[in-house]
């Protein structure tokens, strides 16, 4: 329950606005690193794996999105996500999630 708890604050807490693609990389299953603008962030941690589904009536219409927090080896903490198959988002780095 305290994991939950955390990820909620997520959306309270400031941060910086990135909003650019990036390139993962996959470890048996698991997401263990990303690049973004030619640096290479490791994965520590997934904090969470969120996966929302908007059912609207049109099938054309529905919007299906995972959304990971992610702590790297050097501490940071970034929120990423799918726009579309194979395609990921750097979404925000987030300050302040936890006392480093």
């Amino acid at each position: 329950m305290e994991g939950l708890t955390r990820v909620r604050l997520v959306n309270f807490l400031m941060g910086q606005l990135i909003s650019e693609p990036v390139s993962v990389n996959w470890r048996d299953g698991t997401l263990s690193s990303f690049r973004w603008r030619d640096a290479d962030f490791a994965i520590a941690e997934i904090l969470s794996d969120y996966r929302k589904v908007d059912f609207r009536p049109q099938w054309y219409l529905r919007r299906h999105r995972r959304q990971l927090l992610v702590r790297t080896q050097d501490g940071r903490f970034f929120e990423l996500y799918v726009s579309r198959p194979g395609m990921w988002i750097l979404y925000r780095e987030v300050d302040g999630l936890f006392d480093r």
